[in-house]
C-alpha cells in the first residue's frame, strides 16, 4: 500500500511521523519528501491483508494482523494533524483540516523539478497553446522533426496529455518529469483509445523503516516493501486491436521500472521510443543550472487570436523556393508584400475591364475563362502579400531569445 501523509501546518518530518507508526506498533517503509520534490510530504508504504488489515508488532514479536487501516492511521494522523492521501479517490484525515485545498498542495512541486514536453511538428503553434496551457514563457527548442518545450523549474501547472482535442490534438505527444530522483516518463501515440499510449515511473527504493529492536521477521517485511519485487504484477494483456510496446519497448521499461540506474531512465526511454535524446538532457538539468543549448524560439502566453495571427505568421516564415518564373516573383513578394498587394489589385481592375469588354460583346465568351485565372491570380497575390507583411510584422514584435 501507497501512502502519501501530507501536513497542512509545517514542514512534516519524515522521522516523526516514523517514530509515530512505530509507536502504534507498525513498519513501513518510506521516502522523504525531499526525494520525491514535493514539498511537505512523505510516502508512506505500509503491510496491509486483503482484509484491510495493517501488520503490526509487539515489542521483539514478529508480525500480526492489526486494526484496519483507517483505524491504525487516524490517531497517528489526529496527533500530527496531517492528511494521508491513502489513492487518488481517498484521503483520510482529522476533522477541521481543508482536505481539499490540502490535496491540491500536495501536487505543487518544489523548485528542484521540471517538465519537459515534445511532439512532431514543423512550427511553434503547439509551443504557443502549451505555454497558454502552462501560462508561462515556454523556451522552444528543435531536433529534427521534434518540437520540445522547457517550462522553468517547478512549474506549478502540468500537462498530462497533449493539446487539443480528438483528432485536432498533436501526436505522438511525450511528457517527461523529474521530481528530485523520482522520474516519469508519459508517450501518448495517438488520439484514440487504440494507440499507443505509455506511462513509466522509476525512483529510489523506498527506505525500510522496522522499529528498534524488531523480530527478525518483521525486519524482513520492512525491507520487503521498501523493494516489493515479488510483488511486481504484470499488467493485464490488451483489449485486441490496442497499441502495445514492442518487446525491445517492454525489456528497457522493465529495467527502468527496477529502479537500478534512475538517472539514465529517461535518456533510456527516449532512446527506446525514439524520442530526442534532448528531451531528457532537459529534464534532468539541476535547478538553478543553465539549459544546455540555446532555445529556437521563446513563446509567451496568448490569446486565441493571437494564437492563430501568430500560426498564419508561421506558416508564411520560409523564403518560396523554386526556378520558374512564377517562383521568382513569390520570392520577390516575400520580400517586399506591398509588390503582391500592388499586383492584386492591378490584376482585379484588368480583371474589371476584360468582364464589362464581354459584356458588350466585344470578345468571344472563352474569355472568361482568362477573367476567372485573373481573379484567381489576383486573389493569390494579394493573399500573400498581406499575410506576409502581417508576419514581418510579428517577427518584428516577437521577443528575440538572446535578450
Amino acid at each position: 500500500m501507497r501512502d502519501r501523509a501530507h501536513s497542512g501546518w509545517g514542514w512534516l518530518r519524515d522521522e516523526e511521523l516514523i517514530a509515530s507508526v512505530h509507536a502504534a506498533g507498525g513498519l513501513a517503509a518510506y521516502l522523504p519528501g525531499e526525494r520525491i520534490g514535493t514539498r511537505d510530504q512523505v510516502i508512506l508504504r505500509l503491510a496491509v491483508d486483503p482484509d484491510g488489515h495493517v501488520a503490526t508488532t509487539t515489542p521483539g514479536g514478529p508480525p500480526t494482523a492489526g486494526p484496519q487501516l483507517e483505524d491504525f492511521l487516524m490517531p497517528i494522523l489526529d496527533r500530527l494533524r496531517v492528511l494521508a492521501i491513502v489513492d487518488p479517490e481517498t484521503a483520510i484525515g482529522p476533522p477541521g483540516l481543508p482536505a481539499d485545498q490540502l490535496r491540491q498542495d500536495a501536487e505543487q512541486p518544489d523548485a528542484d523539478t521540471r517538465q519537459v514536453y515534445a511532439w512532431q511538428a514543423k512550427d511553434t503553434t503547439v509551443g504557443r497553446i502549451v505555454a497558454t496551457s502552462l501560462d508561462q514563457n515556454l523556451d522552444l527548442h528543435r531536433d529534427g522533426d521534434w518540437v520540445i518545450a522547457a517550462p522553468a523549474h517547478g512549474s506549478p501547472l502540468v500537462l498530462h496529455q497533449a493539446p487539443g482535442r480528438g483528432r485536432m490534438s498533436i501526436h505522438p505527444f511525450v511528457i517527461v518529469e523529474r521530481r528530485a530522483e523520482l522520474r516519469a516518463f508519459t508517450y501518448i501515440g495517438g488520439a484514440k483509445d487504440s494507440d499507443l499510449r505509455v506511462h513509466v515511473e522509476s525512483g529510489p527504493p523506498l527506505l525500510p523503516a522496522p522499529p528498534p529492536g524488531a523480530h527478525p521477521d518483521t525486519t524482513a517485511l520492512s525491507q520487503w516493501l521498501a523493494r516489493p519485487e515479488e510483488n511486481h504484477e504484470h499488467a493485464p494483456g490488451a483489449p485486441s486491436g490496442v497499441a502495445t510496446p514492442s518487446p525491445a519497448q517492454v525489456a528497457v521499461i522493465e529495467r527502468v521500472i527496477s529502479g537500478d540506474d534512475p538517472s539514465s531512465a529517461l535518456e533510456q526511454l527516449c532512446q527506446t521510443f525514439e524520442v530526442p535524446e534532448l528531451v531528457a538532457r532537459l529534464a534532468e538539468v539541476p535547478h538553478g543550472q543553465p539549459d544546455p543549448v540555446t532555445p529556437w524560439q521563446i513563446v509567451s502566453p496568448q490569446s486565441r487570436r493571437g494564437i492563430v495571427a501568430a500560426a498564419i505568421a508561421d506558416a508564411n516564415s520560409d523564403e518560396p523556393t523554386g526556378r520558374m518564373p512564377w517562383h521568382a516573383l513569390d520570392r520577390a513578394i516575400y520580400h517586399r508584400p506591398t509588390l503582391g498587394l500592388a499586383l492584386g489589385f492591378i490584376e482585379m481592375v484588368l480583371a474589371g475591364i476584360l468582364v464589362a469588354v464581354v459584356i458588350n460583346g466585344l470578345l468571344s465568351p472563352w474569355w472568361w475563362i482568362l477573367v476567372g485565372a485573373i481573379v484567381l491570380v489576383a486573389m493569390d497575390h494579394t493573399t500573400s502579400g498581406a499575410i506576409r507583411r502581417h508576419a514581418l510584422r510579428h517577427e518584428e514584435s516577437s521577443p528575440d531569445p538572446t535578450d
